[in-house]
């Protein structure tokens, strides 16, 4: 009897939950095509309905589902473009970013580069190419990116042009290049205050480098760090999350950004993923969530409800300005904590920002453009109580410093404020009040969670 309990076991199905279909783009048919996502063993993957292809997608179906299907920002490109071609030309015109590969060479073997595997999506472009690509695109911000963009001489030109367009740059490098102070100078002088350094931060051992760049890395870091620190350069530490390699480091790189928030801004985290069937050290984004909850004491509870707010924001947003792109100022997985103490706190607790997103969710279902725009300008006095202990100082500063407000605007030229990464975040920073907004990403090619339109 025993044994035919255990082979009844051995034997059952796994269970499979639909969990909805969307619109993904397939390089293998060129086209854009409906796919089914489906949960199996507390995973996600994705059927895709043109060629029948399984893509595992995420390896924490419960975070996945209280994160990214409760609260989905929807580019509505499904239904609107069929080819591959047809949907860059919609990111150009509707994405408030897009990513600009510079360069296909590298000055590193790194074992964990997908672009050495995969054929970029746009092809390293000549500067006329750059010029026109410019007149066509709505986005806000440019990525420069590719295997390393500084090998491009022209660098300090395209950061020119880009500036003249009113694009706020951020360059994706290794830095290797930054190891010289001068051409660090250089780059200042050409992007102004238009751009900043995306940096390679994995850890603080060299076997993580090794074992993700391909080369010991470690103090090549602090001397690029140094340069950007001499030159006021906006930085943000990109580290690279393998499981069982780096994610006990993530307190000690948030650690590292809080002491040094007078140039480092932010912290981008962004998950492993490593090709083929071997998933011993990918990390989705939801395992990503989780990992750092786990290494900083943070309740997910948090990262769900902040979520929840830009995800009403959003739709407010969408509403108001009637233009996609805008809207998507908010779409990315991004997180503000507050550093006290060398280390990051939540801005709000769980309970008061529940009663924001309670509040916001109210107002959204106002159908009159005008009649909203009431209810937000009367309503705010709701949110006063449960956030006083941060709102009023804040005001009081706006109060305070108005004439140094007018002053950063009129320097910055107004619009490289409004261009910027985050302008509010801008606000808070140039008020005093320092804060580090932690992004969460991966570097695998199929389509990012928070990308994906769900229908």
């Amino acid at each position: 009897m025993l044994k035919s309990a255990v082979l009844i076991q051995k034997t059952s199905p796994v269970k499979i939950k639909h969990l909805g279909s969307i619109y993904v783009a397939c390089i293998k048919c060129n086209k854009i095509t409906k796919g089914i996502l489906f949960e199996k063993e507390n995973k996600v993957f994705l059927k895709k309905e043109c060629c029948g292809e399984i893509k595992y997608i995420e390896g924490d179906a419960k975070i996945f589902k209280s994160l990214y299907l409760k609260y989905k920002f929807v580019p509505e490109f499904g239904k609107k473009v069929k080819t591959i071609d047809e949907l860059i030309d919609y990111v150009y015109k509707n994405s408030s970013r897009i990513a600009l590969y510079l360069s296909d060479k590298c000055n590193l073997t790194r074992p964990i580069c997908l672009l050495k595997y995969e054929k970029p999506v746009f092809r390293e472009p000549d500067m006329k190419e750059i010029v026109s690509l410019l007149k066509r695109v709505n986005a806000l911000k440019i990525d420069l990116a590719g295997r390393e963009p500084t090998l491009r001489e022209d660098l300090p030109e395209i950061l020119k042009v880009m500036r003249r367009n009113g694009k706020f740059v951020h360059l994706l490098t290794n830095g290797l290049r930054l190891i010289d102070l001068s051409y660090v100078h250089m780059l200042k002088k050409a992007g102004g205050p238009w751009w900043e350094v995306v940096l390679q931060f994995d850890g603080f051992d060299n076997k993580v480098y090794e074992r993700l760049r391909g080369a010991p890395l470690l103090m090549t870091r602090f001397v690029i760090l140094q340069n950007l620190k001499k030159e006021k350069i906006r930085t943000v530490l990109a580290a690279v999350i393998g499981k069982n390699i780096n994610e006990h480091y993530i307190p000690s790189i948030i650690k590292l950004a809080c002491k040094h928030n007078d140039f480092i801004k932010e912290v981008l985290l962004v998950g492993l993923y490593t090709r083929g069937s071997d998933l011993e050290h990918t990390m989705t984004a939801t395992e990503l969530h989780r990992a750092f909850c786990e290494q900083t004491g943070i309740n997910l509870e948090y990262l769900i409800e902040w979520r929840r707010l830009r995800y009403n924001c959003y739709v407010l947003f969408r509403r108001i300005f009637k233009k996609t792109y805008i809207a998507e100022l908010l779409s990315d997985d991004m997180y503000m904590f507050e550093v006290k103490n060398g280390n990051i706190v939540p801005c709000f607790t769980c309970k008061e920002l529940n009663t924001i997103n309670k509040w916001l969710e109210e107002i959204s279902k106002e159908k009159n453009t005008i009649k909203l725009g009431i209810k937000l300008f009367f309503g705010f006095k709701r949110l006063m109580k449960p956030i006083n202990i941060l709102l009023l100082p804040f005001f009081a500063r706006i109060v305070l410093h108005s004439e140094k407000l007018w002053n950063f605007f009129w320097r910055n030229k107004l619009k490289v404020f409004i261009n910027s990464q985050r302008p509010w975040f801008e606000i808070i920073e140039y008020l005093g009040i320092p804060c580090v907004p932690i992004i969460f990403s991966s570097n695998r090619p199929e389509p990012q969670p928070a990308l994906i339109a769900c229908i």
